[in-house]
């Protein structure tokens, strides 16, 4: 995976934007997680061609993977699916599937990332997890920010 090099001036409305959201939730998220959830939207922003992604594949692929490959499809899982259950929430309707459908896998992608990770990331993703739902209403509230900025 590869790192992604930014300046402050780019990566402050970003952090801005989240921490709006936050407050609009009532809740600060520990610096890891919510640093996580600001290179995840800087990270969609220039990667739109998950839309067409079957997740569920991709799930099941990534255990039969191994090493950083195995990590990296399990990262994309957990990544798509908060995505499209914070700022989509929609989808899961449109795609027939239930309602909760992206908060399970993503929420099983990230378990078992942190099961896996051997970087110092394990509390990060097992966060993440366990976490997810109230993630997604920090996603989702990114949406009603933007909209009252514009």
């Amino acid at each position: 995976m590869g790192t992604i090099l930014t300046s402050p001036k780019e990566v402050a409305p970003w952090y801005a934007l989240v921490n709006d959201a936050q407050y609009q939730v009532g809740c600060q998220l520990p610096e890891d997680i919510e640093s996580y959830l600001v290179f995840l939207l800087m990270r969609y922003t220039r990667k739109r061609e998950m839309a067409g992604n079957v997740l569920s594949i991709g799930f099941m692929e990534s255990l039969r993977s191994r090493g950083v490959e195995r990590k990296n499809a399990l990262k994309d899982v957990g990544d798509t699916c908060l995505l499209y259950a914070g700022l989509f929430p929609k989808r899961a309707r449109r795609l027939r599937v239930p309602d909760d459908y992206f908060a399970n896998l993503g929420r099983g992608a990230y378990h078992v990332l942190s099961l896996l990770a051997e970087d110092g990331f394990q509390n990060v993703y097992a966060d993440l997890s366990g976490e997810f739902v109230f993630l997604s209403r920090i996603l989702a509230a990114t949406r009603t920010v933007e909209k009252s900025l514009q």
